[in-house]
């Protein structure tokens, strides 16, 4: 019988079941309930996570750039939004050590320090590190739920 089940009729089966635990749980257990729900449509969403994903780094880049704009020049304006956008990727996913010492990201590191965004750059970091990687989580959670890959 389970062969015959649909992967759709199965996922709305514990889309419900997810939604009244909501009801019963803890508090705390509500709102990672109601987070997984909104970012991922409980491992369902794969092009909502992606968008989640990816929109909290490009986020972070964008306020990067704005926070340094007045200081840019504008001949260094295209290596500056490619730096923002770099050290966003890189804050986002720490623990490919893009943003470290030597890393790949150095020079844009070198540039957001000399533009006034490298203040930032620590705050911002913090909690892509954290947000990062449960978004990755998320995206990977969604295609192997999506496509039955296990």
């Amino acid at each position: 019988m389970s062969k015959l089940e649909k992967p759709l009729d199965r996922h709305r089966f514990f889309r419900y079941k997810m939604r009244v635990r909501r009801r019963v749980d803890s508090p705390l257990l509500r709102i990672i309930n109601w987070l997984f729900e909104k970012t991922a449509d409980y491992g369902w969403g794969v092009g909502r996570a992606c968008a989640w994903w990816f929109g909290h780094w490009v986020l972070s880049a964008v306020i990067l750039f704005v926070n340094a704009w007045p200081s840019v020049s504008r001949a260094n304006l295209g290596k500056f939004v490619l730096a923002s956008i770099g050290t966003g990727f890189a804050n986002a996913h720490a623990f490919l050590f893009l943003a470290a010492s030597g890393g790949y990201l150095e020079e844009s590191r070198k540039l957001l320090a000399s533009n006034d965004a490298w203040g930032l750059v620590k705050g911002i970091g913090v909690a892509e590190a954290i947000l990062g990687p449960i978004f990755l989580f998320l995206v990977l959670l969604t295609l192997q739920k999506r496509f039955r890959l296990a």
